[in-house]
Formats: C-alpha cells, sequence, structure tokens
C-alpha cells in the first residue's frame, strides 16, 4: 500500500509548478500583477488558502470542495432548514453533495 507522504510529495512536485505558473499567468492579467491585493484559492478541504501557500496537494478535490461550499452558500436557506442536495456535473466527473443542519451546525457530506 503506498503511503500517504510519498503520494503528496510526488503530487505536490508534479502540480505545484503547473499551478505556480498558472498562479503568474493569472495575475499578470491585472493591473501591478495583484500586488496588495489579498489572493486566496480554494483548497481541498473547501477552505480558503493564501496564494503564496497553494501548493499542488491542496488543489487535489479544490474543484468538488468548491462546488460543496457553493451550494451551501448559494441554496441552503437557515431559516428553513430543509436539506440540500448538490449536483455538480462537469466534462469528466459528476459530484453529488449532501447538506442539512444536524444539531445546528451544518453537515456537509461529499460523494463521487
Amino acid at each position: 500500500m503506498p503511503n500517504c507522504v510519498n503520494l503528496l510529495a510526488c503530487s505536490d512536485a508534479y502540480l505545484t509548478p503547473i499551478i505556480q505558473k498558472y498562479i503568474e499567468g493569472f495575475r499578470s492579467g491585472f493591473a501591478h500583477n495583484l500586488q496588495g491585493v489579498i489572493l486566496e484559492f480554494m483548497q481541498s478541504d473547501g477552505g480558503l488558502c493564501p496564494v503564496e501557500g497553494f501548493i499542488g496537494s491542496r488543489a487535489i478535490l479544490s474543484g468538488p470542495a468548491g462546488g460543496v461550499v457553493g451550494v451551501s452558500y448559494t441554496a441552503y436557506d437557515s431559516e428553513k432548514k430543509d436539506p440540500v442536495i448538490g449536483f455538480d456535473m462537469g466534462g469528466t466527473s459528476t459530484d453529488v453533495s449532501w447538506q442539512c443542519l444536524i444539531l445546528g451546525d451544518i453537515d456537509r457530506r461529499y460523494f463521487r
């Protein structure tokens, strides 16, 4: 069975240079390369990460995580507290998430 540390190291070694090149290109499209602007990217756990610390292993599932967070902010009504099912269909995969209020906290589950 592969070692998780080795898998993370490999994903970082492969993806981080590609991500850094993308970020450089993204920044170059804005005045002053966005210097002085807080720039954060969605990471695999659904949280935001400062662009300076964004690495390959944090990007692997950032798309599906973004879908879950997006559904929770746009479709979930905290007053009604009705459960929400998110369906995020892309070109190569479909991601389904389920969200509801449990004991005062939003429970989010992700299925692929």
